[in-house]
C-alpha cells in the first residue's frame, strides 16, 4: 500500500468546492426552508463526491471526508437535513458493498446520536468555539472509524504507510472542517452585517421623515393642550368633567412623548440621560398600564417575580420598550390567551423573555420585523417595534425572536446588568 497523496488532495476539493459554490448562490441567512433543503442536496453530492475519490486501505475498506458535509448538514441544516443526509449515505455505502460499511454505518449512527447533545447549543456559541468544537468533533469522528475498524477486523497489519495514511487523513479531515465552519460563518456574518446596514438605513431616513413632520404635527397639539389647560382651571366644571380633562391632558403628553420616541431613531443615543434602573419593576408598571387592556381581551399577563435586576438606561424609554413589546403579544393571542414574562440574571446580562401564546409568525416575517411600515397587524405601522429595536440597542442589549406558526412567539431581550455595587 503506497501513501495516496492525489486521492488526499482531491478529498479536500471534493469537499470544498460544492460548499463554496453554495455560499456563493445564496445572499441569505441559513434559515429559510429552501436554504436548508439546498445545504441537504448539496451535503448529498458533497458526500457522494467524496466516495468517489476515497483513501483505500484495502479491498471493500476505505475512509473519506464523508463525516465532514455530515457534520454541516446536522449542524447548519437541522435534524430533518442531516437525517436526510445520514440515509443518503447509508443508501449508497451500501450499494458500494465491503467490509468497511460496518464501521461506517457503527460511527455514523453512534455520533449521529452525540450530535444531538449539543446541536441546539451549537448556534449561540461564538466563532472561535464554534470551529473548535467542529474540530475536535470530526477529528473524534475520524479516529473512531479507525479504531472501530481495526476492533473490528483484528487480521489488519499497522504498517508504516498505513499509520502516515491515517495521519494524513485525521489532519486533512480537521483542517477541512475548520475552512468549511469558518467560511459558513464569515458568510453568514457578512450577509448580517449588510441587513444591518440596510435596516440602519431605512431607520435614518424614517428619522429624517420624523423630523419634518413632527414640528408640523406638535404645533396643533400644543395649542390643543393649552386650551384644554385652561378649561381645566374653570370653577363650572364637576369632578367627573375634570377627570376627563385630566385623561385628555395625560394622553395628550403620551402622544407628545411617542412623537419624541420617533423622533429618537434619528437622535444621538449618546445625548439621553441615563441612570439606574429597575427592570423588574419597570416591567410591573408597564403590566399595571396595561392591565384594562388585557381585561377587555379576556389575556392573561403572568409575570414571575424576581428580585430587581438593574441595568443602566432611562426609565421612561423602559417602560415604552416593554408596554409596545407586551401590547403586540396581548394582539397576537386570542380570547383566553396567556402572555409569561420572566426575568434572569447572570454576572453579565439581564434577560427577559416574554412569551405569547398567539398565532405565530413565519421566519420570512420574522426577518422582516423592525423594518419601516412592515406589520404582521392589519393596520400596523411597524413604527412601535422599530422604536423598540432603537431603545434595546441603545441600551446596549440585543433582541431575537423565536417564533412557530400556531404556537406562539418568545421575544428574548438581553440587557447589560449593571453592579449595584459599583
Amino acid at each position: 500500500m503506497e501513501i495516496q497523496y492525489e486521492n488526499i488532495l482531491l478529498q479536500v476539493l471534493m469537499v470544498l468546492f460544492p460548499i463554496v459554490l453554495f455560499l456563493t448562490m445564496f445572499n441569505t441567512p441559513l434559515t429559510t426552508r429552501k436554504k436548508k433543503v439546498t445545504l441537504g442536496i448539496i451535503c448529498a453530492i458533497t458526500m457522494s463526491l467524496s466516495l468517489a475519490v476515497p483513501i483505500y486501505i484495502r479491498e471493500g475498506i476505505f475512509i473519506d471526508l464523508r463525516m465532514v458535509p455530515w457534520y454541516i448538514a446536522f449542524m447548519y441544516g437541522g435534524n430533518v437535513v442531516g437525517i436526510f443526509v445520514t440515509i443518503f449515505f447509508i443508501i449508497v455505502r451500501f450499494c458500494i458493498g465491503g467490509l468497511g460499511m460496518i464501521t461506517a454505518f457503527t460511527v455514523l449512527i453512534a455520533f449521529t446520536g452525540i450530535i444531538q447533545i449539543f446541536r441546539k447549543a451549537y448556534m449561540n456559541w461564538v466563532l472561535r468555539k464554534k470551529i473548535a468544537f467542529s474540530v475536535i468533533f470530526i477529528s473524534l469522528a475520524s479516529v473512531s472509524l479507525i479504531v472501530v475498524g481495526f476492533i473490528l477486523f483484528q487480521g489488519q497489519v499497522l504498517s508504516t504507510t498505513k499509520l502516515v495514511t491515517y495521519s494524513f487523513f485525521i489532519l486533512e479531515s480537521a483542517i477541512v472542517t475548520w475552512l468549511v465552519v469558518f467560511l459558513i460563518e464569515s458568510h453568514n456574518e457578512k450577509l448580517q452585517l449588510f441587513q444591518d446596514i440596510q435596516r440602519t438605513e431605512k431607520l435614518n431616513v424614517v428619522g429624517q421623515l420624523a423630523a419634518s413632520v413632527a414640528h408640523e404635527i406638535r404645533n396643533p397639539m400644543t395649542s390643543v393642550r393649552g386650551f384644554i389647560q385652561l378649561l381645566s382651571n374653570s370653577k363650572n366644571l364637576s369632578d367627573e368633567e375634570k377627570q376627563y380633562i385630566h385623561i385628555c391632558l395625560e394622553e395628550l403628553d403620551r402622544a407628545n412623548s411617542i412623537i419624541g420616541d420617533y423622533l429618537s431613531l434619528g437622535r444621538d443615543p449618546s445625548s439621553s440621560d441615563d441612570d439606574k434602573v429597575d427592570v423588574t419593576l419597570e416591567i410591573k408598571r408597564a403590566i399595571n398600564t396595561l392591565s384594562s387592556y388585557t381585561n377587555l381581551k379576556n389575556v392573561e399577563v403572568s409575570f414571575e417575580q424576581a428580585n430587581p435586576a438593574y441595568i443602566l438606561g432611562n426609565s421612561g424609554r423602559l417602560q415604552q420598550l416593554f408596554v409596545n413589546l407586551i401590547k403586540n403579544g396581548i394582539e397576537a393571542v386570542s380570547d383566553n390567551g396567556r402572555i409569561v414574562i420572566t426575568i434572569k440574571q447572570t454576572d453579565d446580562d439581564v434577560v427577559v423573555s416574554i412569551t405569547d401564546n398567539g398565532v405565530g409568525m413565519e421566519q420570512k416575517q420574522i426577518d422582516n420585523l423592525g423594518l419601516p411600515f412592515y406589520s404582521t397587524k392589519e393596520k400596523g405601522t411597524g413604527l412601535g417595534l422599530m422604536v423598540c429595536l432603537r431603545i434595546v440597542k441603545d441600551l446596549g442589549g440585543t433582541m431575537s425572536v423565536q417564533s412557530t406558526e400556531g404556537l406562539g412567539t418568545t421575544f428574548t431581550i438581553k440587557f447589560p446588568a449593571l453592579n449595584i455595587f459599583s
